[in-house]
Protein backbone atom coordinates (compact mmCIF):
# COMPACT_ATOMS: atom_id res chain seq x y z
CA UNK A 1 0.00 0.00 0.00
CA UNK A 2 2.48 2.79 -0.71
CA UNK A 3 1.50 4.93 2.27
CA UNK A 4 3.88 7.49 3.70
CA UNK A 5 3.80 8.98 7.14
CA UNK A 6 3.04 12.66 7.28
CA UNK A 7 4.72 14.48 10.14
CA UNK A 8 3.15 17.66 11.40
CA UNK A 9 5.80 20.12 12.49
CA UNK A 10 4.99 23.33 14.26
CA UNK A 11 6.95 26.03 15.98
CA UNK A 12 5.90 26.54 19.58
CA UNK A 13 5.58 30.24 20.29
CA UNK A 14 3.84 29.98 23.68
CA UNK A 15 5.61 29.95 27.02
CA UNK A 16 5.30 26.94 29.34
CA UNK A 17 2.71 28.83 31.38
CA UNK A 18 0.64 29.58 28.27
CA UNK A 19 0.86 25.93 27.14
CA UNK A 20 -0.23 24.84 30.61
CA UNK A 21 -3.22 27.19 30.48
CA UNK A 22 -4.12 25.95 26.98
CA UNK A 23 -3.95 22.33 28.18
CA UNK A 24 -6.16 23.02 31.21
CA UNK A 25 -8.79 24.80 29.08
CA UNK A 26 -8.71 22.04 26.46
CA UNK A 27 -9.04 19.31 29.12
CA UNK A 28 -12.03 21.06 30.66
CA UNK A 29 -13.57 21.53 27.20
CA UNK A 30 -13.35 17.74 26.70
CA UNK A 31 -14.91 17.11 30.11
CA UNK A 32 -11.66 15.68 31.48
CA UNK A 33 -11.55 17.81 34.63
CA UNK A 34 -10.28 15.03 36.89
CA UNK A 35 -7.27 13.59 35.00
CA UNK A 36 -6.80 16.04 32.14
CA UNK A 37 -6.62 15.23 28.44
CA UNK A 38 -4.70 12.06 27.59
CA UNK A 39 -2.13 11.64 24.84
CA UNK A 40 -4.81 10.00 22.69
CA UNK A 41 -7.08 12.99 23.25
CA UNK A 42 -4.33 15.27 21.91
CA UNK A 43 -3.57 13.18 18.82
CA UNK A 44 -5.60 14.21 15.78
CA UNK A 45 -7.50 16.81 17.78
CA UNK A 46 -8.00 20.53 17.37
CA UNK A 47 -5.34 21.15 20.03
CA UNK A 48 -2.54 23.02 18.23
CA UNK A 49 0.27 20.71 19.44
CA UNK A 50 0.68 16.98 19.74
CA UNK A 51 1.56 15.11 22.91
CA UNK A 52 5.23 14.97 21.89
CA UNK A 53 5.58 18.74 22.13
CA UNK A 54 3.98 18.79 25.57
CA UNK A 55 6.11 15.85 26.72
CA UNK A 56 9.28 17.65 25.72
CA UNK A 57 8.24 20.88 27.41
CA UNK A 58 7.00 19.28 30.64
CA UNK A 59 9.05 16.08 30.81
CA UNK A 60 6.05 13.83 30.26
CA UNK A 61 2.26 13.95 30.30
CA UNK A 62 2.13 13.08 34.02
CA UNK A 63 4.32 16.10 34.87
CA UNK A 64 2.00 18.22 32.76
CA UNK A 65 -1.03 16.83 34.59
CA UNK A 66 0.63 17.44 37.97
CA UNK A 67 1.49 21.06 37.09
CA UNK A 68 -2.04 21.59 35.78
CA UNK A 69 -3.51 20.34 39.07
CA UNK A 70 -5.05 17.16 37.66
CA UNK A 71 -4.83 13.71 39.24
CA UNK A 72 -2.31 11.19 37.91
CA UNK A 73 -3.57 7.91 36.49
CA UNK A 74 -0.40 5.95 37.22
CA UNK A 75 3.14 7.00 38.02
CA UNK A 76 5.73 6.68 35.28
CA UNK A 77 8.56 4.19 35.50
CA UNK A 78 11.77 5.51 34.00
CA UNK A 79 14.93 3.74 32.98
CA UNK A 80 17.15 6.72 33.87
CA UNK A 81 17.15 9.52 36.40
CA UNK A 82 18.18 13.03 35.47
CA UNK A 83 21.35 12.63 37.55
CA UNK A 84 22.28 9.43 35.69
CA UNK A 85 21.76 11.20 32.36
CA UNK A 86 23.95 14.11 33.49
CA UNK A 87 26.69 11.65 34.46
CA UNK A 88 26.46 9.84 31.11
CA UNK A 89 26.87 13.08 29.17
CA UNK A 90 29.61 14.41 31.44
CA UNK A 91 31.59 11.17 31.09
CA UNK A 92 31.36 11.44 27.28
CA UNK A 93 32.35 15.11 27.50
CA UNK A 94 35.50 14.23 29.45
CA UNK A 95 36.24 11.34 27.08
CA UNK A 96 35.94 13.44 23.90
CA UNK A 97 37.06 16.76 25.38
CA UNK A 98 33.99 18.51 23.97
CA UNK A 99 30.21 18.39 23.69
CA UNK A 100 28.86 15.65 21.45
CA UNK A 101 26.64 16.54 18.53
CA UNK A 102 23.17 15.03 18.27
CA UNK A 103 24.43 12.70 15.53
CA UNK A 104 27.23 11.51 17.80
CA UNK A 105 24.78 10.91 20.66
CA UNK A 106 22.74 8.72 18.30
CA UNK A 107 25.82 6.73 17.26
CA UNK A 108 27.16 6.21 20.80
CA UNK A 109 25.76 3.57 23.11
CA UNK A 110 23.67 6.13 24.99
CA UNK A 111 20.03 7.02 25.60
CA UNK A 112 18.29 8.84 22.76
CA UNK A 113 18.32 12.61 22.45
CA UNK A 114 14.58 12.59 23.16
CA UNK A 115 15.29 10.93 26.52
CA UNK A 116 17.65 13.76 27.42
CA UNK A 117 15.24 16.42 26.18
CA UNK A 118 12.30 14.98 28.15
CA UNK A 119 14.23 14.64 31.42
CA UNK A 120 15.67 18.15 31.12
CA UNK A 121 12.29 19.53 29.97
CA UNK A 122 13.62 21.40 26.96
CA UNK A 123 13.63 21.19 23.20
CA UNK A 124 17.31 22.08 22.75
CA UNK A 125 20.33 19.85 23.39
CA UNK A 126 22.44 22.98 23.97
CA UNK A 127 20.36 23.70 27.08
CA UNK A 128 20.92 20.11 28.26
CA UNK A 129 24.68 20.49 27.78
CA UNK A 130 24.65 23.89 29.55
CA UNK A 131 23.02 22.30 32.60
CA UNK A 132 25.35 19.27 32.54
CA UNK A 133 28.47 21.41 32.38
CA UNK A 134 27.33 24.10 34.82
CA UNK A 135 29.68 24.08 37.85
CA UNK A 136 31.69 21.15 36.39
CA UNK A 137 34.11 22.92 34.04
CA UNK A 138 37.60 23.12 35.42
Amino acid sequence: MNETKIYKTSKVVQTKEELLDMYIKYSLKLGKGEYGASELDLINSDFPYGPGVLSLRFGNINNLRKQAGFKLRKPGIYKYTKTELKNILYKKYKEKGRRLTQKEVKKEDMPTTNTFLRHFQTTKMTEVWDEVLKNKKS
